[in-house]
């Protein structure tokens, strides 16, 4: 059997996910959250944005997916909506190092360069 390359073998895997989420009809916003993490995952960011803001339109209560919503902001250089959308994910998890990271990236002048 050919071998298949890592990120291309999570791709499929992930693609997989969501079809099969959203054939089992999986709770609102799992199958945009999957999607677009997919195309994040690509470094395809605008594409994803979309996505992420359905997945926190969908499910407003659910703190990874407003995470990416948030460093998905940050990397398209929406700076101040990706620092709201952080301290919303903490306010619902204030544990959450996927938020406190996002938010530390959004004031790191190396990192956050251009935003």
């Amino acid at each position: 059997m050919p071998r298949v390359r890592p990120f291309i073998q999570a791709a499929l895997v992930s693609v997989f996910t969501v079809a099969l989420s959203a054939a089992a009809g999986a709770a609102p916003g799992v199958a945009p959250l999957d999607s677009a993490q997919v195309l994040y995952r690509s470094s395809r960011f605008d594409e994803a944005l979309p996505l992420f803001e359905r997945a926190v339109a969908d499910s407003p209560a659910h703190a990874v997916a407003r995470c990416w919503l948030a460093e998905t902001r940050r990397r398209i250089g929406r700076q101040a909506e990706a620092v709201r959308d952080a301290r919303a994910a903490l306010a619902l998890d204030p544990k959450s190092s996927f938020a406190h990271t996002t938010l530390a990236d959004c004031y790191d002048p190396v990192i956050s360069r251009g935003c």
